[in-house]
């Protein structure tokens, strides 16, 4: 009598086994982390025992480059005299435009640049992407004046291999590309999935 092996089912399929993705040279891989809050590179230090920043640490590069710390920073450069305007748009705006005729706002733009452009070489170095994107109505504000220093930082800053092959370009969907990208997830999965009832 000839014994025959039993067939065994799939890898995939086995018990006790995971099953492994292939991974293309177009597919993306995510970092592993533990909870949600991955990637807040605004919470990373720029300045050891800085400014506080409102997460309650010292020295993120948000308690530097955040419209708020802006204009805080514009604030204590005027000796504590209040920044024109009713709001932080106008007050930024107030800002850009005052650069060209008081030091205190072309100061402040410039200490800005500096934090920025060194920021985006930590994430060029950390990462070697292949763009960043400044966006917000803050980042398109003062990156609309601000670009060419932030890249000229950015390069003295970060590995030269890496910053070659990067680009740092303003947002070309305005303030609301957040709102935009959103809406574009539905649309991407109608037409990769198709429509079912």
């Amino acid at each position: 009598m000839v014994r025959r092996r039993a067939r065994r089912p799939p890898r995939g399929d086995r018990p006790g086994r995971l099953r492994r993705r292939r991974r293309g040279p177009h597919r993306r891989r995510q970092l592993p982390r533990v909870s949600s809050s991955a990637s807040e590179w605004g919470h990373t230090t720029i300045v050891y025992g800085g400014r506080r920043c409102r997460c309650g640490a010292d020295g993120c590069l948000e308690a530097y480059v955040g419209a708020e710390a802006v204009l805080d920073r514009w604030r204590v450069a005027r000796r504590g005299r209040a920044v024109p305007g009713p709001d932080e748009e106008s007050g930024i705006a107030a800002l850009v435009g005052g650069a060209e005729r008081t030091d205190s706002a072309a100061r402040v733009l410039e200490e800005t640049a500096g934090y920025l452009g060194a920021g985006i070489a930590n994430l060029i170095n950390l990462f070697n992407p292949e763009r960043i994107v400044l966006g917000g109505w803050a980042g398109l504000a003062l990156g609309g004046v601000l670009l060419p220093r932030i890249r000229e930082v950015a390069a003295a800053h970060a590995l030269r291999h890496p910053y070659g092959q990067a680009s740092i370009e303003l947002c070309r969907l305005g303030p609301d590309a957040v709102s935009v990208g959103a809406a574009t997830l539905p649309v991407a999965r109608l037409l990769s999935e198709g429509g079912a009832r």
